[in-house]
């Protein structure tokens, strides 16, 4: 039976038998030639291998590009912020005064400089940019744009300002600066002169006019 089945199937081929081995043989090559490819496949290539080295140095690849990681070269405002007082040069003021820190020791009560401490540090930690405080912390407009103020009431309501400035630019440190330059008071629902602003805006440019900054 095993004979007359296997020339059955050359005959069905429409073959004689030696053609049957000939079909059966060139079936064979195919399946062999199948699996080499397959196995092919599975090995890496020269050059997905160096495609692959490529991506893991942060190369660019030939079909995309990788970008570069990310390097920081200095503050930013982002980054928690180092608080920090202006002290007036000698070439300026031969007492070198500390303006913002004489104004919280001289003129506000106990309570007050309580609350700047408070409001400094949390501003200063937020970061400034993200800071948000109801009416402790505000950027002021107008002539004052890019000066920050914070805001404290002490006994009575009487009202205690903070003249600030943020600072990034700053030489040889690694953080950026929430700068305290002076202070004022006023009682309740009054405002303040403009010779007062124009007075914290001339302290501003002359902490802006060196670099390294003149710090107390």
């Amino acid at each position: 039976m095993d004979r007359i089945h296997r020339g059955a199937v050359g005959y069905a081929l429409g073959a004689p038998p030696s053609a049957a081995r000939v079909v059966a043989s060139q079936a064979k090559s195919q399946r062999l030639g199948m699996s080499a490819s397959c196995h092919e496949d599975n090995v890496p290539s020269p050059n997905r291998d160096r495609s692959v080295l490529r991506m893991v140095a942060g190369m660019p690849s030939r079909k995309g590009q990788v970008p570069p990681p990310q390097v920081k070269t200095g503050p930013a405002s982002d980054d928690a912020h180092h608080i920090v007082f202006f002290r007036r040069h000698l070439g300026d003021d031969n007492a070198e005064t500390v303006p913002g820190r004489e104004f919280l020791q001289k003129v506000c009560p106990p309570g007050v400089r309580a609350k700047f401490n408070a409001i400094l540090n949390a501003v200063a930690a937020a970061p400034p940019k993200r800071f948000a405080g109801g009416g402790a912390w505000k950027a002021m407009h107008g002539a004052m744009t890019g000066w920050f103020e914070a805001r404290a009431n002490g006994p009575r309501r009487h009202h205690y300002r903070l003249f600030c400035l943020l600072d990034d630019d700053a030489d040889g440190l690694d953080k950026p600066l929430l700068v305290v330059i002076d202070g004022r008071d006023k009682p309740f629902h009054t405002e303040l002169s403009e010779a007062n602003y124009a007075a914290v805006r001339a302290l501003g440019d002359e902490y802006r006019k060196r670099n390294p900054r003149s710090l107390g």
